[in-house]
């Protein structure tokens, strides 16, 4: 799912079920860093892990729930590597599958 701010970015986080996030520091409304925090307060949500993407990391202030940090521009291949990385391990889930709701 994609969504062009940080608002509707922490609605739909807050409504939706997702196993990995990729979140962009730089939004309009809601800053990725403040997502971050509101994300690392919520006992349900500091779980989900996040890859964090930025052409900037000045100020950034990584939370647990950060796996990953990929500095703008990457290519499609890191991406990918990234995401497979973090979702496997050996072959086994590293993030618990979530029950359908």
């Amino acid at each position: 799912m994609v969504v062009s701010d940080g608002e509707t970015a922490l609605g739909t986080i807050r409504h939706e079920r997702f196993v990995l996030i990729l979140l962009d520091l730089t939004m309009p409304n809601v800053t990725g860093q403040a997502i971050l925090t509101a994300l690392a307060a919520d006992a349900d949500l500091c779980q989900i892990p996040v890859i964090v993407v930025s052409g900037s990391l000045a100020g950034f202030q990584p939370t647990g729930q950060v796996v990953a940090i990929l500095p703008k521009p990457f290519s499609a291949d890191k991406l990918t590597e990234t995401i497979q990385r973090i979702l496997t391990n050996n072959g086994k889930p590293a993030i618990p599958q979530l029950p359908n709701p």
